[in-house]
C-alpha cells in the first residue's frame, strides 16, 4: 500500500514529498515510522516556495534564448539577384551602335555596314514586300528608320552586321492606312499543313530568315 508523506524542513521553506510503500500489516504510517521498520521510500521535491510564489506574481520571468544556428532559407537558393556580365556588355554595345545611316557610314566599320545596307535592300526587292506607286495629291509618305546591330559571338566578337529598315507605322490612321492589326505567328498546325502541301505538290520550302 502507498502513502504519501509530507516531511518540511526546520525553516519551513522545502518540501519533500515522499510515496511510502509499506507492507499489508502495516497499520498507518506512523506506526511504521515509529517502529523503524525498513519502507521502500520514493521521493521527490518541490521547489522553494519563495520561487514559487516569484514565479506566479512575476509573470516577465525571462526565458532562455535558443543557442541554434540560424541558416538561410534554401528554398529561394536558385533565383538570381546579380546582373550578369553579358547584359551589361549587351547593354553597353547598344548604345555604341549607330542611330542612323550618316553615323554608319562614318564609322570606322563603314564598309560593312555598307555592304549590310545593300544586302537587306536586295533581298526586300527579291521577296516583293512593296510595290512602287505613284504619290496620291494630298497623302503624306510614313516615313522609314534604319536599325543597325553588331552580332557578337560568345566571346563578344562581331560576327555580323544586321540591319533592316522600319516603317513608323504609329503615324497610321485606322479606316484610312489599316482596317486590322494583327502579328503573323506560325502555329504548328500551319507548319505541318504546309509541309504537306509542299510534299504533295513537290514543292522547294524555304525558311527565310
Amino acid at each position: 500500500m502507498a502513502s504519501p508523506l509530507a516531511l518540511r524542513d526546520s525553516e519551513g521553506d522545502r518540501m519533500e514529498i515522499r510515496d511510502s510503500v509499506l507492507d499489508d500489516d502495516d497499520e498507518t504510517t506512523e506506526t511504521a515510522i515509529g517502529n523503524g521498520e525498513p519502507m521502500q521510500n520514493i521521493s521527490r521535491f518541490v521547489g522553494d516556495r519563495e520561487s514559487e510564489d516569484e514565479a506566479v506574481n512575476n509573470p516577465s520571468t525571462s526565458f532562455r534564448r535558443s543557442t541554434r544556428v540560424r541558416q538561410q532559407n534554401v528554398r529561394l537558393h536558385d533565383y538570381e539577384v546579380d546582373i550578369p556580365a553579358s547584359l551589361v556588355i549587351q547593354a553597353v554595345n547598344e548604345l555604341l551602335e549607330p542611330t542612323s545611316v550618316e553615323e554608319a557610314l562614318s564609322a570606322p566599320d563603314a564598309k560593312e555596314w555598307v555592304d549590310a545596307l545593300d544586302t537587306e535592300y536586295k533581298e526586300l526587292l527579291r521577296n516583293h514586300v512593296w510595290e512602287l506607286v505613284d504619290r496620291p495629291d494630298g497623302v503624306k509618305i510614313l516615313k522609314n528608320k534604319w536599325v543597325f546591330v553588331r552580332k557578337r559571338n560568345a566571346q563578344g566578337e562581331v560576327c555580323r552586321y544586321r540591319t533592316r529598315i522600319a516603317i513608323k507605322g504609329c503615324q497610321q490612321e485606322y479606316g484610312i492606312n489599316f482596317w486590322e492589326t494583327y502579328a503573323p505567328v506560325a502555329k504548328a498546325d500551319a507548319v505541318r499543313f504546309i509541309l504537306l502541301l509542299a510534299l504533295v505538290l513537290g514543292l522547294l520550302c524555304r525558311l527565310l530568315l
